[in-house]
């Protein structure tokens, strides 16, 4: 007979699709036994993370179903310390913040988190992509990797400074481990005894692409950690009686646990992953309908049948998925168009190494990798080293073509760009994912200040392409430069309204004519909205011209700035934090002209892209808006 108290409801999406999910009141009932129902709320949060991120259209199941069985274990841990010592601080985060899914599902599990908020993953005043304190319960924001064990010292440092005790546990990504600033953490803690601190690695061996022992071998961990004067343990990361042990082991120093997981543990298919397989196709993204409805139909027969989440069912239908010797297909964008002019120029410059921070698949490096691999470095979650690679390529006569997320390449590498300029050599550097948008991942992961920061840099050319045949130009002017560029790549949009390119530094292309407002814009996500805006205002019989100015803070060209005497309001539309970008240079070479900034001017809320663009006002109607005056 089947326990209504237990049983799964249905969600229906606005597309009419039902997805299944377990309500708070059925975990409330299996948390009376933790132990014996453990399989149950594990596999029951596993359901309800794959409903919240179909429900969000994109997410990270992998890595949120091998981490789920550590964060249930770690939080309800520390939950029975605290009921025995009520003045015990304990806290709790995950560092790697790709697996918030998770982490929402176990707040959820424990009521923390209501039904309702649960399907708001990823949407503007929901539950952010990765984790932010602005969501209770969440002690920290991380999505930045690397920095997780720091900020756990830090929460130890100010118990013992207010005379508390303290039991911190924080989980970290295997992957992750690659980033310096872990290594960076450990002697400190080892210095101080801080004997309150647990690290949990969710050791699933896979990472953004593929193998973690494939990208940047970690070693022997043993030896790293204790030679840092840790303590290091081992467990099965996805057995309940395994990872409680290690839990409760005595600790007299800061402990390092090796949790040995399966990448998408609980589904056959997110289980298989060849040897020499090149790239995971469930590190991110939401199922398929299809794919969505034979996943929750295995979880629950794993569920009901009691059977182990690393164990393989004879019974589960296999998820239809492309080969794992390709990417994923996506949409064209900029990343597909860049993928294919990166290796046409790697074919006709020699001097050409492309490098790369385990992104191959997100930047649009594996095209390059699998042409050119005497030519390809791939660094790794390592973006400091990366950096200072390129930085001795250049010196030897190379040019290097350096690539990440931008917000990452900008912030974490700042100095050691710097000191490659001061070396006064030639590197490109590509940032991708620049600007506010997509604002599903969150702020660790929205490039807002990278103009800012590299235009503050002596000695570099930053430039924001609109087009894919600015994209193309954008590396000729690199490659035929003498010194180094950023080229601020944007992955959302890719506007087809594309003219001859004149790309000189200085003078902006006409894209559209009016003769009473001026819309300059720079990179796809503002030349988009610039253009739905002129559609705006055309249709209440006001014209407006949309020029793309892709050299960001350059002197403008005396003829160019001419041409725009003409009009009434000149409107800068610029995608980051103000900076001495576009507005102000065109603000400084046209004084006596209404020249009007629309842009970010403050932190960035993270959503859906259309709700986003809306609150910060860079949505074509609020720009249209504006422009009426």
């Amino acid at each position: 007979m089947t326990n209504t108290a237990t049983s799964p409801s249905i969600h229906t999406l606005d597309s009419g699709l039902n997805l299944t999910y377990f309500k708070t009141s059925c975990f409330t009932t299996w948390y009376e036994d933790f132990n014996a129902n453990f399989l149950q709320i594990a596999y029951a949060a596993r359901i309800n993370i794959l409903s919240s991120i179909k429900a969000a259209g994109s997410g990270h199941i992998g890595t949120s179903f091998s981490s789920i069985e550590s964060i249930l274990i770690a939080r309800k841990l520390l939950n029975d310390l605290k009921e025995v010592e009520p003045k015990l601080e304990t806290v709790f985060f995950s560092s790697k913040g790709h697996d918030a899914p998770a982490i929402y599902a176990a707040m959820h599990a424990q009521g923390e988190i209501t039904d309702e908020l649960l399907f708001r993953l990823r949407r503007l005043n929901g539950l952010p992509g990765h984790p932010e304190i602005d969501t209770p319960g969440i002690p920290t924001n991380t999505g930045s990797l690397g920095m997780g064990i720091s900020k756990a010292k830090g929460f130890i440092y100010a118990n013992r400074i207010k005379s508390l005790d303290s039991r911190v546990i924080v989980l970290l990504g295997d992957g992750e481990l690659q980033e310096g600033q872990i290594w960076e953490s450990l002697p400190g803690a080892a210095r101080d005894n801080l004997n309150e601190l647990t690290v949990i690695v969710d050791d699933n061996q896979i990472q953004s692409d593929t193998w973690v022992s494939r990208t940047s071998p970690l070693g022997n961990l043993k030896s790293r950690v204790e030679g840092s004067g840790w303590k290091f343990l081992e467990c099965h990361g996805n057995d309940l009686a395994s990872l409680t042990s290690v839990l409760k082991n005595k600790q007299e120093l800061p402990t390092f646990i090796l949790a040995k997981t399966v990448k998408g543990a609980g589904i056959n298919s997110m289980m298989s992953f060849s040897a020499n397989g090149k790239f995971y196709k469930y590190h991110s993204g939401s199922l398929d309908d299809s794919n969505y409805d034979a996943s929750i139909s295995e979880l629950m027969f794993r569920m009901n049948n009691k059977i182990q989440p690393t164990i393989k069912v004879d019974s589960a239908q296999e998820l239809i998925v492309e080969s794992d010797q390709w990417p994923k297909s996506r949409p064209e964008s900029f990343v597909t168009a860049w993928s294919e002019i990166l290796t046409q120029k790697m074919g006709r410059h020699p001097e050409l190494v492309v490098l790369d921070a385990d992104l191959s698949y997100d930047t649009g490096t594996f095209l390059a990798r699998e042409s050119f691999p005497d030519r390809y470095i791939q660094a790794g979650i390592a973006e400091q080293d990366m950096v200072s690679v390129a930085g001795t390529l250049a010196l030897s006569g190379l040019t290097p073509v350096v690539h990440s997320f931008a917000t990452f390449l900008s912030m974490r590498p700042t100095e050691q760009i710097f000191n490659n300029l001061t070396e006064r050599t030639r590197i490109i550097y590509c940032g991708f994912l620049a600007g506010l948008i997509p604002a599903a991942p969150g702020f660790s992961h929205q490039a807002v200040t990278d103009v800012g920061i590299f235009l503050s840099l002596p000695g570099i050319d930053v430039i924001e392409p609109s087009c894919v045949d600015e994209l193309n130009a954008s590396l000729e002017f690199a490659l035929a430069s003498h010194q180094s560029t950023y080229i601020r790549v944007n992955s959302i949009g890719n506007p087809e309204r594309t003219t001859q390119i004149d790309f000189t530094p200085g003078v902006g292309v006409r894209r559209r004519l009016g003769n009473e407002i001026a819309f300059i814009a720079s990179g796809t996500t503002m030349l988009a909205q610039a253009f739905e805006a002129a559609d705006l205002l055309s249709a209440e019989g006001i014209e407006a011209s949309i020029y793309s100015y892709p050299f960001l803070g350059s002197k403008l060209d005396k003829d160019f700035l001419l041409s725009l005497e003409g009009y009434s309001r000149i409107i800068v539309l610029e995608n980051h934090l103000p900076a001495l970008g576009n507005f102000h240079a065109f603000h400084e070479a046209l004084p006596s002209k209404n020249v009007i900034r629309v842009g970010l001017n403050e932190l960035p809320k993270n959503g859906r892209n259309g709700e986003v663009l809306n609150f910060h006002k860079l949505d074509a109607e609020n720009i249209s808006r504006l422009a009426k005056g």
